[in-house]
């Protein structure tokens, strides 16, 4: 079975792999750091199969993106020589599973050492938060439309220095960097998180998680950037986009199953809250049909497509 504790001794003795699309740019991009590194590159491939079981028995050192738990489950007895595996995604859902039982149930028992992406991502994703800010904020769909049917209008833009909230649920790097962005926009700035007596040098309040709701109804701007847990699954349903103003906007960049799906749209179709930015959804890609395509959200929802 796969042992941890990665050699001290020379470089090219370490064997490394990757899973990713091989002779894309990050395969290139991994095998000249490997050879610059003096690590020998066993090559890339889209999965396990694509190794042969001696390739696979020799790897010692295994990278890859939103790798299947199964797939590499079906290949552990054969990683006889893995000692560290590290994943570029923050989150691990995949391989641990999804509120199921894990697919790979010797890895966790493993002394193999398992890293995640945690905050690779954490300024380019804060810098989104904002753009989703402004995007509302600035009343740019409302511009776009008028720009469309060629109408000359003139309306008041509202300013977030020192007249808005922006609130972050279980704040962490990412939510902790959009509150720093925030700030600099002036805003009162709130959070929640398990632990609320630990400070962030940008939160003006911290809640506990236990006074969500509380937080929620103050906030123009609520940033969710939880990652998924079977403890927070759907943690944001109906009841809370109740509580929340009729102006406020909801952006996630966190987990789309964090969030019951269905009240979130019912919310904006209805116009319970003014709109939302998504980075996530519930399923990635959605599925065909999905409400959040249909003209009724024109104006209600910028959406990037979640990696």
């Amino acid at each position: 079975m796969p042992t941890g504790s990665v050699s001290t001794g020379a470089a090219s003795s370490i064997k490394f792999a990757a899973i990713t699309t091989p002779g894309g740019d990050v395969a290139k991009k991994l095998e000249a750091a490997a050879k610059a590194a003096g690590v020998q590159w066993l090559g890339a491939h889209e999965d396990f199969d694509g190794f042969s079981d001696a390739e696979l028995a020799s790897i010692e050192v295994l990278a890859g993106h939103k790798l299947n738990g199964a797939k590499l489950g079906k290949a552990w007895s054969k990683l006889t020589s893995l000692k560290w595996f590290q994943v570029w995604s923050a989150g691990v859902e995949g391989i641990f599973g999804k509120g199921g039982p894990c697919p790979c149930p010797e890895l966790p028992k493993s002394s193999v050492i398992m890293c995640n992406a945690s905050g690779a991502y954490t300024d380019i994703i804060a810098e989104y938060v904002m753009a989703g800010v402004l995007f509302f904020d600035k009343e740019l769909p409302r511009r776009e439309a008028s720009r469309k049917i060629g109408k000359w209008e003139k309306f008041p833009l509202p300013c977030c220095t020192g007249e808005q909230t922006f609130g972050v649920v279980g704040i962490g790097d990412i939510g902790s960097a959009s509150a720093k962005l925030a700030k600099a926009f002036g805003m009162r700035v709130v959070a929640t998180r398990r632990r609320p007596e630990i400070p962030d040098p940008y939160v003006d309040q911290m809640y506990p998680m236990d006074e969500l709701k509380t937080m929620l109804a103050e906030c123009d701007f609520v940033c969710m950037a939880t990652p998924w847990t079977p403890a927070t699954d759907k943690m944001l349903k109906a009841e809370h986009f109740a509580a929340m103003k009729k102006t406020a906007v909801f952006i996630n960049v966190g987990r789309g199953k964090c969030v019951d799906e269905a009240a979130l749209l019912t919310a904006l179709e209805t116009d319970q809250i003014k709109g939302a930015a998504l980075d996530v959804t519930a399923s990635e890609p959605v599925e065909e049909g999905w409400r959040g395509w249909g003209t009724g959200m024109d104006g209600k929802m910028l959406m990037s497509c979640h990696r």
